[in-house]
């Protein structure tokens, strides 16, 4: 289990808290301290003060000094905001007050204890005593006191357990990417050494995610999973036509059996006659079909389909179809369903709700119908993603459609990198199941056997794979910002892709395609540092394309006829795209780590 191994023992208990989204106001919880200074005095000890750039009404415990500084610690955050007075005299000298504070926590006003402080103080985050007390106790082991400081800073930010763990997670992170890690570790899974299966397991995975080649068999790999009884994947072929709907799991599962007991099965007919041009083929063919729904959207999207079949083939009177073009216009789930459709099939939407007619309903039926039994489950869609990774001439099919390799190369980051591993430990533990093949989990079991190769590497791998996972989603009532980071390898690039997504909450608590805000860290070989901003307001979007190069202006005006036809396809509309210089510009900072891209001409296109 992850709680037995002192490095994802910490991530066990606090990654399900989430992390709160940092936004421009400070998230006060009881305990902490903050700084204040009183703007207003009224009756029964109440009073008007600033913290931070928040100006809050607050009851106090004892009578206070207008327009003097204070430390204050938080006793509580209901209707009212109640402060408590932990130094009794008011502190307007900057490092004076400071210096009291930290005395007043039992803590020494040395010059590194005062540097972090101030940094919080200056960032207005919001601390406690311990959680300061245990972070002045980690930096002084540090050698490093900057870089301390700064991942220190981040965690009480974000409030995550002062722990070495998540320490050395977040700093590994700030210090290193996934190409170097992976790079690293191949290079001590490498020579002529006998390896474990294990040990191969994690080589063919790394070396997927590095330079996108692969020795598996997709035929062997089927074998695999059907001696495993994995459903999911019948299932798969059943929906995607490669075998007949009238074959039954038992069937399937005793074809490849008999293939795989055979003395010489590579003389044999493989099962049902399945070649690998057939699979990728038809999966890449399923895929093309997905909307990728949510399980609500999914089951309406379903019931609407029959509904409309239903009505379309035992027609009586007009009513009916009035109350189906009803029920699409009054369900949130069906109006997120028509979002996604294509610009094609929202059209033939359109004729029918302007014109509710028998004839409407029957050109829209097939299409409607095809569409909502061709959606698959997450747990089909994952199947999907490994085996046109895994596949050789998967792989080739989607390194021709630059979309599809960087969607596909992302979802399969995601799905096997272990970035869900303690969740996943969970639902296998409540369903009493073992069946966990991630990245992280092959390099926990490495480092738990032990192992001949250098596991310092692997150590390092599994701390900035837990960094990712810390980082990768802020929550709160009504935003959503998600940080993806993948190994670009996989993409022809040579260093990591990093993008940070935002969006607005819907009705249903889910992300609103229709707001949100993208960005794209790049670091191009032909072009240097490059940041691509996208602005996206009731599905129109405004892009800025920041780097220090002129040239990439005229670029961006010989591509923006490709770009408003792609975007048109997912039924988006380009209002408008600029070029700024970075150097120049002091909106959006570009980060400290880039990816870069090799190719020819225009690096890259997404």
């Amino acid at each position: 289990m992850a709680g037995t191994n002192p490095i994802s023992s910490e991530l066990f208990k606090s990654i399900p808290k989430g992390v709160p989204v940092t936004t421009r106001h400070m998230q006060l919880r009881p305990g902490q301290i903050v700084s204040g200074k009183v703007l207003e005095l009224y009756p029964n000890q109440k009073a008007s003060i600033l913290l931070g750039n928040q100006q809050l009404t607050a009851q106090l415990q004892a009578p206070l000094n207008l327009h003097k500084n204070y430390w204050f610690q938080v006793q509580s955050v209901d209707q009212l905001l109640r402060l408590k007075v932990i130094v009794d005299r008011a502190t307007d000298k900057r490092n004076q007050g400071v210096d009291v504070l930290l005395k007043s926590m039992g803590l020494s006003p040395i010059k590194n204890n005062t540097e972090f402080l101030m940094k919080l103080i200056d960032l207005q985050i919001p601390f406690n005593k311990e959680s300061v007390k245990e972070a002045i106790n980690l930096l002084d082991k540090q050698a490093n006191k900057k870089d301390a400081q700064s991942v220190l800073t981040e965690m009480i930010k974000h409030n995550l357990p002062i722990k070495h763990s998540i320490y050395s997670a977040l700093l590994t992170k700030k210090s290193t990417s996934l190409t170097e890690q992976v790079t690293s570790v191949l290079s001590d899974l490498s020579g002529p050494k006998h390896l474990s299966k294990i040990e191969t397991g994690l080589r063919q995975q790394l070396e997927l995610l590095q330079n996108n080649t692969t020795d598996f068999e997709l035929i062997e790999l089927l074998a695999l999973k059907v001696s495993k009884g994995e459903k999911s994947i019948f299932n798969l072929f059943k929906l995607a036509g490669l075998i007949p709907s009238t074959v039954r799991f038992e069937q399937w599962e005793q074809r490849w059996m008999n293939w795989q007991q055979a003395a010489n099965n590579s003389d044999l007919q493989v099962p049902f006659n399945i070649e690998e041009a057939k699979v990728v083929e038809a999966l890449q063919q399923l895929k093309g079909k997905q909307l990728f729904l949510s399980p609500l959207e999914q089951q309406h999207f379903l019931k609407f389909a029959k509904q409309s079949e239903i009505i379309a083939s035992e027609f009586t009177n007009k009513n009916q179809i009035n109350q189906l073009k009803e029920l699409f216009q009054r369900s949130t789930e069906l109006q997120r369903v028509y979002s996604k459709l294509s610009a094609s099939d929202q059209s033939l939407v359109n004729k029918w709700l302007k014109e509710p007619t028998i004839n409407s309903l029957y050109q829209l039926v097939p299409t409607v119908k095809n569409l909502a039994n061709s959606q698959v489950s997450q747990g089909i869609d994952k199947e999907i993603t490994e085996l046109l990774v895994k596949s050789s001439m998967g792989q080739l099919t989607l390194s021709q459609n630059p979309r599809d390799q960087f969607v596909t190369q992302l979802k399969y980051f995601l799905n096997f990198s272990g970035l869900l591993y303690e969740n996943e430990l969970l639902n296998n533990a409540q369903n009493q199941t073992n069946d966990n093949n991630s990245l992280k989990s092959m390099l926990l079991q490495i480092m738990q056997n032990g192992s001949s190769i250098n596991t310092k590497s692997i150590e390092s791998l599994v701390h900035l794979l837990n960094g990712i996972q810390l980082t990768a989603l802020q929550d709160n009532d009504a935003m959503l910002q998600l940080t993806y980071q993948i190994p670009g390898n996989g993409l022809g690039l040579s260093k990591d892709l990093e993008l940070t997504f935002e969006s607005q909450k819907d009705q249903t608590n889910q992300i609103n395609p229709d707001f949100c805000h993208v960005i794209f860290y790049l670091q191009l070989e032909k072009l240097g540092d490059t940041i691509i901003d996208m602005h996206i307001q009731k599905r129109m979007i405004s892009m800025t394309v920041l780097n220090d190069q002129q040239k990439v202006e005229s670029l961006l005006s010989q591509l923006r006829p490709t770009l408003t036809d792609g975007l048109r396809q997912l039924n988006y509309q380009l209002s408008s795209i600029q070029f700024r210089n970075m150097t120049l510009d002091e909106e959006i900072k570009p980060k400290s780590d880039r990816v870069t891209i090799s190719s020819k001409g225009v690096d890259y296109k997404i």
